[in-house]
């Protein structure tokens, strides 16, 4: 940035002169990297960890604090729009955006996840789609031993019941059973405290 650049020009000319030019204030740029232009979430999937894409027809299925779960139809993907984001999109609407393919990673590094981070440009394309929840399984009997495939498994449709524990910042939710088992609740759709419901027996569905 802010350098000068000296390129010289070798010609061949009918007399014995040459000459050096000088040419001053050149601007270099590099063409940008094509979006990718995924026609379906399981497109999405088969992309590379930091491809940008553009997607559109997605239905927003939860709204949540920190981003937005989105459908095309047959298959779901989260959008992370940051941490206390509050996205703008509500269940029902239908969206196009820019994002970026981002993989994270549970169980040591073993498994990995992915969703879109960093959305751009979202425009809601229609409204008042009618948003309607899978039938959930419900792995309460089997919670103890359950784990998630991340290939067949992965934001599925679950129900869970239990005893809501708050504990600081964290909202755990206790299975009872032998060796009793605890997981955390994150992205409780919007408006949702459940600060407020600690040590309530009762049932839980959402998208592991």
């Amino acid at each position: 940035v802010n350098k000068k650049i000296q390129i010289a020009f070798r010609y061949t000319s009918t007399t014995s002169n040459a000459n050096t030019w000088e040419v001053d204030e050149i601007e270099i740029s590099r063409e940008p990297t094509p979006l990718k232009e995924p026609a379906s979430i399981a497109e999405i999937k088969a992309l590379s960890d930091g491809d940008r894409l553009k997607a559109s027809g997605l239905t927003v299925q939860i709204a949540y604090k920190d981003g937005l779960l989105v459908s095309d139809g047959k298959e779901y993907m989260l959008i992370y729009s940051g941490y206390d984001s509050n996205p703008a999109q509500k269940p029902g609407d239908v969206i196009s955006l820019e994002a970026t393919v981002t993989f994270f990673t549970s169980g040591g590094g073993s498994l990995k996840y992915p969703q879109l981070t960093n959305p751009d440009k979202i425009e809601v394309t229609a409204t008042g789609q009618t948003v309607t929840m899978p039938e959930p399984v419900d792995i309460t009997s089997t919670f103890q031993t359950f784990d998630i495939n991340p290939k067949s498994d992965y934001l599925k449709y679950y129900k869970l019941s239990g005893t809501i524990s708050v504990s600081g910042n964290y909202v755990n939710f206790k299975v009872a059973g032998e060796g009793s088992r605890t997981g955390s609740i994150i992205s409780a759709v919007k408006d949702t405290d459940l600060t407020q419901l600690n040590e309530v027996s009762c049932t839980i569905t959402g998208f592991f």
